[in-house]
């Protein structure tokens, strides 16, 4: 039987108890109030008899006072007396009525019978015939005729008297039965209270409890042993709960296998991003380079970076951007720019490194790519540079500023060619590539980081040394965009020293970590910047 069936039984038994038991006391307590209504009616009769006894002993008293002395006023009671008696004999007869024999009648026949007799004396008196009056005193026959009235009076009262004695023991009866009727109806619900505790406990705490005790050993990891047992719907708990353990278990060896593959591919990640963002090295006197790579998801990203001395006066530089982020991308992009490093240590300028790799198993399916790859003479700080569909690269010397744009279209699935340009880093100028996600970055406000404020950033910043100029860029974008980046984030710096802070020793570059922007202008500009660094527009 179904819990739901059962509960429906135990609220049965109490709907039983309660309507029955209630219809019993509410009958008991009827039968009590029926009771007391008919001693009081039968009190009020009592009264009545007195009242009746008390106008027909006026009556006789003022006939008789009338028949001795003659005076009109002695008739006044006897009339008072008459006119009372005939409600009192009215309510008499109807509570005789109910059932019960009353001498009513017997009274009234006895009283018409005296009445007669005590009106021939009175009108005896009336007439003037004292005598006469006298001699009907004398005969007695109205003083007989009122003791029997008298008589019939005591019996009435005795007939009044056995009946209220009658109804206070069905008064009492009745008490004593509807409090009778009213504790057992309270035993009976009481019963029914604990049997339904009893059977609710064997029926739902029991089996809640071995469920409850055996989530626990879950909970802990601890082997749980379930027996269903119950209504059905415990028993179906049970084999849930029991189901679960089974689930739980098979998931904690999921997640263990997981995580021992976590572990195991860990390394692998960690090589991957300081192979996407490789040590700079050593330059020659007089240059610093500086670098940073922020992954927008995970440890590695889709962007990379790749700046080396290809020989000793020339500096090789690449910057690649593949569309989207993860371990896919940076994947696709580590290989992508161990290609182009093959390219520039061959001898290929940018453009034609470029082609060449399109051209190669570069393993970017579907994906595209954008790339800045440039070649610098140290010496003379003159280079070129190809821009496959990448962001301007920034090239600045004191108060111009140039804009490397794009050579060729962005790198895809698809045939294309790319040129080479020409570049010169005086001393102290620098050069700045970035990926979109730097010129991308969005604050609470929806609005972009910019090429305009990157540029005003720059032209204030000078270059003595790359790195405070990449520590300078991330700091202000994190002022822009607290949190985690949308896209990933590449800087590269690459700084020439002014002649008069060239020295004979080497300076030391090193990398670091990024953020993201918003798109760029596409053309070349050679404006004065004011003494003051203002930014050019």
């Amino acid at each position: 039987m179904s819990l739901r069936s059962r509960l429906g039984l135990i609220a049965a038994a109490y709907v039983l108890v309660t309507v029955i038991g209630g219809l019993a006391t509410v009958h008991a307590a009827q039968r009590w109030s029926s009771a007391l209504d008919a001693r009081r009616a039968w009190l009020v009769g009592s009264e009545q008899a007195a009242r009746l006894r008390a106008s027909y002993v006026d009556q006789e008293t003022g006939q008789r006072g009338y028949v001795i002395t003659g005076r009109n006023d002695f008739l006044e009671p006897y009339d008072r007396g008459q006119a009372e008696a005939v409600p009192l004999i009215t309510a008499l007869d109807q509570l005789g009525g109910t059932g019960t024999d009353l001498p009513v009648s017997d009274v009234e026949q006895a009283m018409a019978d005296w009445r007669t007799e005590a009106i021939r004396e009175i009108d005896a008196v009336a007439a003037g015939d004292q005598q006469a009056a006298d001699d009907l005193v004398k005969s007695g026959v109205a003083k007989t005729r009122f003791d029997i009235v008298r008589a019939r009076l005591d019996h009435l009262d005795s007939a009044i008297s056995a009946k209220l004695d009658r109804l206070r023991g069905s008064v009492d009866d009745a008490r004593v039965r509807t409090a009778e009727t009213f504790l057992v109806t309270v035993a009976l619900a009481l019963l029914v209270t604990a049997a339904a505790a009893f059977l609710v406990r064997r029926w739902l705490m029991v089996p809640l409890s071995s469920i409850t005790t055996a989530v626990r050993r879950i909970r802990l990891g601890e082997p749980a042993s379930l027996t269903p047992h119950g209504p059905p719907e415990l028993r179906q708990v049970a084999t849930a709960v029991d189901e679960m353990q089974r689930t739980i278990g098979q998931q904690r060896d999921d997640a263990i296998r997981a995580r021992e593959a976590i572990e195991q591919s860990a390394i692998l990640a960690v090589q991957v991003r300081s192979e996407l963002a490789s040590d700079l090295g050593d330059y020659p006197t007089g240059w610093t380079m500086a670098a940073g790579l922020r992954a927008a998801e995970g440890l590695v990203a889709g962007d990379c970076y790749d700046v080396a001395l290809i020989s000793p006066t020339t500096i090789g530089i690449a910057v690649l951007d593949i569309a989207g982020h993860g371990a896919q991308s940076a994947v696709a992009a580590l290989k992508c720019k161990e290609l182009l490093k093959a390219a520039l240590r061959s001898g290929l300028e940018p453009g034609a490194a470029i082609s060449w790799l399109s051209d190669q198993e570069h393993g970017l399916g579907d994906l595209f790519l954008t790339a800045f790859v440039a070649v610098i003479d140290t010496d003379s700080g003159s280079g070129t540079y190809a821009n496959a569909g990448h962001p301007h690269a920034l090239l600045s010397h004191g108060g111009t500023l140039e804009r490397l744009g794009p050579t060729g279209p962005i790198l895809g699935p698809f045939p294309a060619r790319w040129e080479s340009g020409s570049m010169l880093v005086d001393q102290g100028g620098k050069l700045i590539i970035y990926t979109d996600g730097l010129v991308e970055a969005r604050d609470a406000s929806r609005s972009f980081y910019g090429e305009p404020r990157l540029v005003e950033l720059l032209v204030s910043l000078d270059c003595p040394d790359a790195q405070p100029v990449v520590d300078r860029l991330l700091a202000d974008l994190d002022d822009f965009h607290p949190g985690r980046l949308v896209d990933d984030v590449t800087i590269v710096v690459a700084c020439r020293a002014p002649a008069a802070d060239v020295t004979s020793e080497p300076r030391v570059s090193r990398g670091t970590a990024a953020p993201a922007g918003s798109p760029v202008p596409t053309t070349r500009i050679d404006d004065d910047v004011p003494a003051d660094h203002q930014p050019v527009s």
